[in-house]
């Protein structure tokens, strides 16, 4: 149940991971996350996420293990350890922003995210047009901005229906 009509593939994570700080230099190449679509299968296993980054909006905005989460993505079995600090703006462990149809399923983030603009959240920073679907999730952390709009499964939420199955924060 875990392919897209959009995107017909499926990745299963099979190791314990660290994903590079995104200003860390990676065999000469500046590490950025990226865009997702398709199905992410933790495999019960964790990534390990660090931002230190800048609170310059162009270069610190969209923050997140992936940049966006697009139409038809789903990720779940996923255990995310966060410590994002100097973000801007749509922040949030997972992604920054999100929109179209997605599916979050047993997903586990603990940490800390400490953004200076709008939109933090502690999976999506900031979620619109589409369908946000939550099944068996837990948000062990804190999440802080300096100015509007934190929230711990989302900073905002906007031309969105919210199908809620399970979420449960401890912090």
């Amino acid at each position: 149940h875990c392919l897209s009509d959009y995107f017909p593939f499926h990745l299963l994570q099979k190791v314990d991971l660290e994903a590079p700080n995104s200003s860390s230099v990676v065999d000469g190449m500046q590490y950025y996350g990226e865009a997702f679509a398709g199905c992410y299968d933790g495999g019960e296993k964790t990534i390990r996420y660090v931002y230190s980054g800048q609170e310059n909006p162009e270069k610190a905005s969209n923050v997140g293990l992936f940049t966006r989460l697009k139409d038809g993505a789903v990720i779940k079995n996923l255990k995310l350890d966060v410590n994002i600090t100097g973000g801007y703006s749509k922040v949030g462990g997972l992604a920054g922003k999100a929109s179209g149809n997605i599916k979050l399923e047993n997903i586990r983030v603990q940490g800390s995210i400490k953004a200076s603009n709008e939109y933090i959240g502690g999976l999506i920073g900031y979620m619109s047009n589409g369908v946000l679907t939550v099944d068996d999730c837990i948000l062990d952390m804190s999440v802080e901005t300096s100015n509007r709009f934190a929230g711990g499964l989302a900073g905002g939420v906007d031309d969105c229906s919210l199908n809620i199955k399970g979420l449960k924060t401890n912090n």
